[in-house]
């Protein structure tokens, strides 16, 4: 078991299944390494050389394990913590723990985890990933226009059906890619790009929302089919994003454009006890 010091290092480390750390690997800039933290153990030989059941983010583990944390004063905490669970069991002990976090975690560590935090809601999510060579754009596409400064508000009067979205009119002038389908001057669907690994050749997807009205036509898939693109045109080789499990239609729709699913995770908000 190691800290690792050193973000070129963690990258190695990271890299080895991009879907799986693809958070943590948006971590590793200048900016934010400063507040991250990586436990690793076993990750010798590359992980890609290794059986399945092998690997960090497998429920068998292998002896490989690794614990990212985020403590951040502005962005707030994240910890993700995958693999055989005494490892993490002695990473958990040793590491310094935010006080409020998002946590993803496989569900084999998920005692490990509870005894640690108060979770406000833990849910099962489906990561799922896309490479250029399976995206499927379907027709539908062609309804969907780049978003702008100009869309703060309506992006905020139709992120107003999902609080939990936490949308905030500034992710525009941050740079945050967002694109949309209109019913006139309103929009009834959006998908929104805010994490990258440009290095790493990976991006993060998420924000998908369609209104209630609006659902059963396809374009949640229209959406981030367009937005994934768009991503791979910008140089991108890896798009990934999370779905609930209990979200069937969402997984569906997503399916059809394809992606497919690459592992299943616990996830939620939750403050150290």
């Amino acid at each position: 078991m190691r800290l690792i010091a050193d973000a070129t290092q963690a990258r190695v480390y990271l890299r080895q299944d991009r879907p799986l750390w693809a958070w943590p690997l948006c971590t590793l800039g200048p900016r934010e390494w400063p507040y991250v933290r990586l436990w690793v153990q076993g990750c010798e030989p590359p992980l890609r050389d290794r059986p399945a059941d092998e690997r960090p983010g497998s429920p068998l583990g292998g002896g490989a394990a690794g614990l990212w944390t985020l403590d951040h004063p502005a962005w707030g905490g994240g910890l993700q913590a995958f693999g055989e669970t005494a490892a993490l069991e002695r990473m958990l002990q040793s590491a310094v723990l935010p006080g409020r976090a998002f946590v993803r975690t496989l569900p084999t560590a998920v005692e490990l985890v509870t005894a640690r935090f108060a979770f406000e809601w833990l849910d099962a999510i489906v990561r799922m990933q896309v490479t250029p060579d399976t995206l499927c754009v379907p027709p539908e596409a062609d309804l969907v226009e780049s978003l702008t400064l100009d869309d703060a508000g309506a992006l905020v009067a139709l992120y107003a059906h999902w609080p939990e979205s936490r949308f905030l009119p500034s992710r525009l002038r941050q740079g945050y890619q967002y694109v949309g389908v209109r019913d006139g001057s309103r929009l009834v669907a959006v998908a929104e790009h805010t994490l990258a690994a440009p290095d790493d050749g990976l991006a993060v997807v998420q924000g998908v929302l369609v209104e209630p009205a609006w659902r059963g036509r396809g374009l949640a898939g229209a959406v981030t089919a367009a937005l994934t693109a768009r991503l791979f045109a910008q140089g991108f080789a890896v798009v990934v994003l999370d779905v609930r499990e209990s979200n069937v239609a969402a997984q569906a729709a997503y399916r059809r454009i394809g992606y497919r699913e690459h592992v299943t995770l616990l996830a939620g908000p939750a403050t150290a006890r």
